[in-house]
């Protein structure tokens, strides 16, 4: 038993990661680069590709990695965000106070190609692999008695 409990312990310290630091900037096969300082970044997806995030800091703003510039696509952030299986589309749903959902499709240069009112809050987005877009809604309904 004394064995088994040694060889045990020795098998989980192995699986243990490692836990590093990356520099600032930095070159390499990993770099950190700033993006942009907010207080209040909230949502945020990468393109498959790697060369476009965008992300919600009170607005959907979509951020062009190489050339380090910035384009605001909304002026609310988005509650749910997606980027397409290929990389070509983005695609955004901004909640309303009053409990309806916008969605909206940007392609890659931040140019909307399709928006449309749901009934209801959008909570996710997904593409599949053949590139449709599925939109999870749910609809509240107060009932008074």
């Amino acid at each position: 038993m004394k064995n088994l409990s040694l060889l045990f312990f020795l098998l989980l310290s192995a699986c243990v990661p490692r836990i590093e630091t990356l520099p600032l900037g930095g070159s390499g096969p990993f770099a950190v680069l700033p993006l942009v300082r907010t207080s209040n970044l909230g949502l945020m997806d990468v393109s498959v590709d790697g060369d476009l995030v965008a992300f919600g800091d009170n607005h959907l703003t979509l951020y062009e990695v190489e050339a380090r510039k910035h384009k605001q696509l909304l002026n609310s952030s988005p509650d749910a965000l997606c980027w397409s299986p290929d990389g070509t589309l983005l695609a955004a749903a901004v909640v309303s106070t009053d409990g309806e959902s916008h969605l909206y499709v940007f392609d890659r240069n931040g140019l909307p190609v399709y928006d449309q009112t749901l009934s209801g809050r959008v909570g996710r987005l997904r593409w599949s692999s053949a590139g449709n877009l599925t939109a999870g809604v749910i609809k509240y309904k107060t009932y008074t008695f």
